[in-house]
């Protein structure tokens, strides 16, 4: 079984989600969408990876220097699952090639090198908040208990981003729940001066805070923007890198895709990852690779039933956790105020603090 071994091969040091069966080996990407798995076939040998660099690294594969399309490429998976660019260009000994990559899918490859490829179950929707609540928090520990068992090779802690804003917020309050005691936050300084979340974290209990610079990470002498600029998405989450050293060996909670999963006046409600957004959040891919950590962007669990989630963020149990106005999400709001949050402490105003090459 040919194939079989070279994907065996991959894994050496990096994370794959997989199940090796007599005579099949089943590869299963993430619940979202801020990373894939990609597939470089070969004569008759299946190449799989979670990383596309060590992909084309491992199969003498090169970017094609004069092609422009790349950032577009790689971005599409903001339109969604039926929509994305499936095949990335490369040049293989100076010919076009084709990098395969797939997201929420199960890749099956059999004794005879077939491969095969479906789209995970979608989610049930959720009939009210404590159906959500409880299925986020179960699916959460469940992490945890996977990620922390002691028959791995290494285990895993929890760590929990942390700012005045709703999503972090909601994070931290999760992370609590999941035993993390280290939040991390940025200094109030620059975009950042009314979003540090320090004193949210001390009350919900987090005894290990850690406040740096949005530009702490300009201190690196390891070229860290070019590897953090190569998924092609162009930096948006470089501040982070700032703390990379604390994220090191733990489940790292943020609120990516908060701003459209949780919001009550969302639009463009779908099942298939589709978000009207200037960056695909792949600025992390490589990079959580490298550093070794568990990316978990919490607002998309169960982000294939948007639209129950939508509805319950509208819903009369809800009014009393809603704002009624343009920055407005009652989920997250009920989950901190429920753990003794004040409702003037977060989620206020949107601050807009993030950063990306291309617009800023």
């Amino acid at each position: 079984m040919n194939s079989t071994k070279v994907c065996l091969q991959m894994l050496n040091g990096f994370v794959v989600w997989g199940v090796i069966k007599s005579k099949e080996v089943i590869y299963s990407t993430p619940s979202h969408v801020t990373y894939g798995i990609y597939i470089f076939r070969k004569d008759q040998a299946i190449c799989v990876s979670n990383s596309l660099y060590l992909l084309m690294a491992y199969n003498e594969l090169e970017m094609d220097t004069e092609y422009a399309g790349y950032e577009i490429d790689f971005n599409s998976i903001r339109k969604g699952l039926d929509e994305y660019t499936q095949k990335i260009r490369v040049l293989n000994k100076g010919n076009t090639a084709y990098v395969e990559v797939f997201y929420y899918a199960n890749i099956v490859v059999d004794e005879k090198g077939n491969c095969s490829i479906t789209r995970k179950q979608l989610c049930e929707s959720f009939k009210n908040y404590d159906d959500y609540y409880n299925r986020l928090m179960h699916s959460m520990l469940m992490l945890k208990e996977n990620a922390c068992d002691k028959n791995r090779n290494k285990q895993y802690g929890v760590v929990s981003t942390i700012s005045r804003g709703y999503d972090a917020s909601c994070c931290a309050v999760v992370g609590r729940k999941m035993g993390a005691t280290t939040a991390c936050t940025f200094a109030p300084c620059g975009k950042h001066k009314d979003d540090c979340g320090d004193d949210i974290a001390r009350k919900l209990g987090y005894t290990n805070i850690v406040i740096r610079g949005h530009d702490a990470y300009k201190n690196n002498e390891n070229y860290l923007e070019a590897e953090v600029v190569c998924t092609g998405e162009l930096g948006s989450e470089i501040s982070m890198a700032s703390f990379y050293d604390v994220f090191k060996g733990n489940i790292v909670l943020t609120g990516e895709r908060g701003d459209s999963i949780w919001d009550r006046n969302a639009v463009n409600v779908n099942n298939t990852f589709c978000f009207d957004s200037r960056d695909a959040s792949l600025g992390s891919s490589e990079r959580r690779l490298w550093v070794d950590y568990i990316s978990c962007p919490l607002p998309l669990f169960g982000a294939t039933a948007w639209p129950s989630i939508k509805k319950v963020s509208n819903s009369d149990e809800m009014k009393k956790w809603s704002l009624l106005n343009d920055y407005d999400r009652p989920i997250p709001r009920r989950v901190v105020e429920e753990c003794g949050i004040p409702r003037e402490a977060f989620g206020m105003k949107k601050q807009g603090a993030g950063f990306s090459y291309s617009y800023d």
